[in-house]
């Protein structure tokens, strides 16, 4: 604190953002929070700095690995999500030309033309499922 007040030249509130800035400080600081929060709830418990700092840093690992997992999920969804929205557009022009073959009276295409309308009914309920 001494030397960062002397780097400011004397300007407390300039020497606590360089302080707050500095990684090794704020490391520090949540050891110690964390140390008191301990205390406060177990008093016979006093951890080795040590120890807190292992743990801060797997929570921290655990945190961003937690973060990597759901945006790997969040993609998932949209692109699950997408292509139900394709299934659902190829569905529909199924159902159209299914019609438009019933309109026209020829079996071959009104079978043709309802099994892709019922295969793409299938393919997007499936989507959607998911």
């Amino acid at each position: 604190v001494e030397r960062a007040l002397a780097a400011c030249g004397g300007d407390a509130a300039r020497a606590a953002d360089a302080l707050a800035a500095d990684e090794q400080v704020r490391r520090r600081a949540a050891c110690t929070r964390v140390r008191q929060r301990l205390s406060d709830r177990i008093p016979d418990c006093y951890p080795a700095s040590e120890e807190v700092e292992l743990a801060l840093a797997e929570a921290e690992c655990n945190q961003r690995r937690a973060a990597a997992e759901a945006a790997a999920l969040k993609e998932e969804v949209e692109a699950a999500a997408n292509e139900a929205e394709e299934l659902e557009r190829l569905r529909e022009e199924a159902r159209q030309a299914e019609s438009e073959a019933i309109e026209g009276g020829d079996p071959d295409l009104e079978d043709e033309a309802t099994l892709a309308a019922l295969e793409a009914s299938a393919k997007a309920r499936a989507a959607q499922e998911r």
